[in-house]
């Protein structure tokens, strides 16, 4: 395949993956991901107030260097079929939520936040026995959430059949067992989307609305 070929097939794929994503049950998916996306402007213009905050507090941070760019990077993915990539850009939302919101929780240090200081806490809990899953369940019982996923049940059922090792092969022997066919973005990207892709695209989209809804509550 010449360089020409290829970028046709790339934009065949994209194209056609479009056009799966605005119509029929597809567009529920890709309304999810669209909201999710913008809701960075609402957050923004909720708890950024000055330039000063994009720096020095945590939501800032959070929206800053994990929503808007991966929210949107999200999007990208869904139109090349790359599902891994998605959930891999679903769950370092959630982990950088997590990170924020603890920081938040502690009171904000003086003189106040900032990129250093937040890759040192972050480097500070991977090197502690105080792990991502202890963080994020202290987090559900002082948020009390109701209503919606807790940080605990998003970070755990977005990572094992996408990001753990063993996910991907369970997913491609599921489904070879279940419809005779290798499941989307399995062998090659893009991927383009059939019919039969459709029960993994929902269960991302549910993924992605549970995780909106958690956002408006930890970020009103």
């Amino acid at each position: 395949m010449n360089d020409n070929d290829l970028s046709q097939y790339y934009k065949d794929i994209i194209e056609g993956n479009f056009r799966f994503l605005r119509s029929g049950d597809g567009e529920s998916i890709l309304n999810a991901a669209l909201e999710l996306a913008n809701a960075v402007s609402e957050k923004f213009r909720d708890h950024v107030r000055s330039p000063k905050d994009y720096m020095e507090e945590p939501e800032g941070l959070y929206l800053t260097l994990f929503h808007s760019p991966y929210s949107y990077g999200l999007i990208k993915d869904l139109f090349t079929g790359d599902l891994s990539g998605c959930y891999c850009k679903l769950r370092i939302m959630l982990e950088g939520l997590a990170y924020c919101c603890e920081i938040k929780s502690r009171g904000k240090p003086e003189p106040g936040m900032n990129y250093e200081k937040l890759l040192h806490y972050v480097e500070s809990k991977r090197q502690s026995r105080d792990s991502t899953t202890k963080v994020m369940k202290k987090l559900d019982n002082n948020f009390h959430l109701k209503g919606c996923a807790s940080f605990a049940h998003l970070w755990r059922e977005t990572s094992n059949d996408y990001l753990h090792p063993a996910g991907p092969v369970r997913r491609f022997v599921s489904s070879m067992d279940d419809r005779g066919t290798i499941p989307v973005g399995a062998l090659i990207l893009p991927a383009q989307y059939v019919s039969a892709d459709l029960g993994d695209l929902q269960t991302l989209g549910l993924y992605l609305s549970a995780f909106r809804r958690l956002l408006d509550v930890v970020m009103p």
